[in-house]
């Protein structure tokens, strides 16, 4: 029979007559069924009754020896064909020999120990195991536990073809910014999926995340909080949308300058220019001078075929000095760059131009 213990810490004990020990980072349940799989394959089989302490991922009320039993737990148990256990009330011997296994570790591998990691105490820990606590003559069988596991299996039940899947399953909406929340943390999904509802299973050492039967993301479970786990794969397409949207934007604010925008658009795109660098500075110009000196400087342009933005500024520059008009000064934002590009309600500069029309400097 091999006996059970609920965690202490963050550790969690299997022992039978040979030692197995398990470590764990919480008590959850999916990180309890899932040191019975690990202990199961270690021991090379199922034992046919497992003892409990009465430990709430296991029996969830009872009232004498009326018991209610977690139910995904249950389910657990029925796969692995194994009967649970729980100790009896006021029957102090069957408590105390399910802890007996723990009071061992604690004395004999826990105590005065620095632990620095996970990884680090499952190491040592197997290592002790091997070195230490199988080799040792037991108290009460006076063999050692090594030696025992050959007999101790004999009456194991053989596993099954596949392990239980003892994964935590919950729900939830991926945000705008592609990320999903579980267990006080956040988790990233490949941009595309924000805004959708999506599946998420968790393990003691992952957690994933579907859209139906698809895997959209894998993460290495954190048991902190407030966290953002990230993959920087699930934005690699992020920065192409956001410049094609962009660049939509702008062809669109292009459009709208006048009537012969259409057609220089096209004269724009025939030419070996940077498309989206030419209409930046001519709607940059657009700020500066007003729209509709931009627009007669189009359709100048396009009567001698001129397509880019440095024939549309020396267009401006002759229309201005011609009618003896400074040249605006633009704002230039040094620590906020990104306030050029907050769209404004647009002023027509020739207003202010009509106020110098006929000043001279004397």
């Amino acid at each position: 029979m091999l006996e059970i213990s609920k965690p202490i810490g963050t550790y969690e004990n299997m022992t039978g007559r040979r030692n197995w020990q398990h470590n764990t980072l919480s008590q959850r349940t999916e990180d309890f069924m899932a040191a019975h799989v690990n202990a199961f394959r270690y021991f090379g089989g199922v034992p046919k009754h497992i003892n409990y302490d009465n430990l709430k991922t296991v029996v969830l009320s009872r009232v004498g020896a009326d018991i209610r039993f977690h139910p995904r737990f249950m389910d657990f148990a029925g796969y692995y064909l194994f009967k649970p256990v729980p100790c009896g009330v006021r029957k102090a011997h069957e408590k105390g020999k399910v802890e007996s296994g723990i009071k061992y570790v604690r004395s004999a591998f826990l105590a005065g120990r620095v632990i620095s990691s996970h990884a680090q105490v499952q190491a040592e820990a197997e290592r002790w195991l091997a070195e230490e606590c199988n080799v040792r003559i037991h108290g009460t069988t006076r063999e050692r536990p090594l030696d025992c596991l050959e007999t101790d299996r004999a009456g194991l039940m053989p596993l099954p073809a596949n392990d239980y899947d003892c994964a935590a399953t919950a729900s939830a909406r991926a945000t705008s910014q592609a990320i999903v929340h579980f267990d006080s943390n956040r988790y990233t999904v490949p941009f595309g999926f924000a805004g959708r509802t999506l599946t998420i299973k968790a393990w003691p050492r992952r957690v994933a995340v579907y859209s139906g039967a698809r895997l959209l993301a894998s993460h290495v479970r954190c048991y902190e909080k407030y966290r953002v786990i990230e993959d920087p794969r699930h934005y690699a397409g992020l920065q192409a949308q956001r410049k094609k949207a962009q660049m939509s934007l702008l062809v669109e604010s292009f459009l709208a300058l006048g009537p012969d925008s259409r057609e220089y658009l096209r004269g724009l795109s025939a030419a070996e220019l940077s498309l989206q660098g030419q209409l930046g500075k001519i709607m940059s110009m657009a700020g500066q001078y007003g729209k509709d000196e931009v627009n007669l400087a189009i359709a100048r342009a396009l009567k001698h075929h001129a397509y880019g933005a440095h024939f549309i500024q020396n267009i401006i520059l002759q229309q201005r000095a011609a009618r003896n008009m400074p040249v605006p000064q633009p704002v230039v934002l040094t620590k906020k760059p990104q306030w050029t590009k907050v769209a404004v309600e647009e002023t027509d500069m020739a207003l202010y131009d009509q106020l110098f029309e006929g000043d001279t400097d004397e």
